[in-house]
């Protein structure tokens, strides 16, 4: 737990990749995210959806993605 959020560490099973997600502490909780919680990745055109218990708890844009994000400048 950070000031900003929630860091999630996952780690494929049986495999070497590891990435670590951070997220707000409400989605954390509304996941009921625990340790050994079991998190589908779902590859889509323009990122992949982290899903746990049928919701969506991030998404993280690849070039596509991040292309198509818009931030004004104030």
């Amino acid at each position: 737990s950070t000031a900003e959020g929630v860091v999630v560490v996952l780690q494929a099973a049986g495999e070497s990749a590891r990435v670590s997600v951070r997220i707000s502490e409400a989605t954390a909780a509304a996941a009921s995210l625990t340790a050994g919680a079991v998190v589908q990745v779902s590859t889509e055109a323009a990122g992949y959806a982290l899903v746990h218990a049928g919701k969506i708890i991030a998404f993280i844009p690849n070039e596509l993605g991040r292309a198509m994000i818009y931030q004004s400048k104030r």
